[in-house]
């Protein structure tokens, strides 16, 4: 994040030099301008796995879908696969999707057979994966959020 002090990953910065993959979760939707970023990123590495959840087929209303973050203002872009797939073509990429919320951009050769393996079984992986870390999506959401109103 050009914008803000690295405090919470020391030690993660990036060397320099060319990566095999760069990965960006769950900070896609705060970018300003999202192409430019992820063409710099796909400069960076041939491949940029990102999680963003997408917009729903029917576009909720501000206050039916949580993640547009409406009390912290700081999700201010918002994807469909269309716009995924737009976004790849115009930068010479390609996009798989598991069509909610972990989409790869790439310009090198990708194993779409293993990709769809992987989407598959994701919720096996990630159960796996949950075993040793835990998620600190929806409580950053919480800690931000505040308490919910009561009915």
């Amino acid at each position: 994040d050009r914008y803000s002090a690295n405090l919470v990953a020391r030690g993660f910065e990036d060397p320099g030099g060319p990566s095999f993959l760069v990965t960006s979760f769950e900070a896609f939707e705060h970018f300003v301008r999202p192409m430019d970023d992820l063409n710099v990123l796909l400069e960076k590495a041939g491949s940029v796995l990102i999680s963003t959840q997408l917009v729903p087929a029917e576009t909720p209303a501000a206050s039916a879908w949580w993640y547009y973050g409406l009390e912290h203002g700081q999700h201010i872009g918002f994807f469909r696969r269309s716009t995924l797939d737009y976004m790849a073509t115009a930068l010479g990429a390609r996009v798989l999707s598991d069509g909610r919320a972990f989409h790869l951009f790439t310009r090198a050769g990708v194993n779409e057979r293993l990709w769809k393996l992987a989407m598959r079984y994701r919720r096996l992986l990630l159960r796996m994966a949950r075993s040793r870390l835990q998620s600190k999506t929806e409580s950053d959401h919480q800690s931000q959020a505040g308490p919910s109103p009561s009915k």
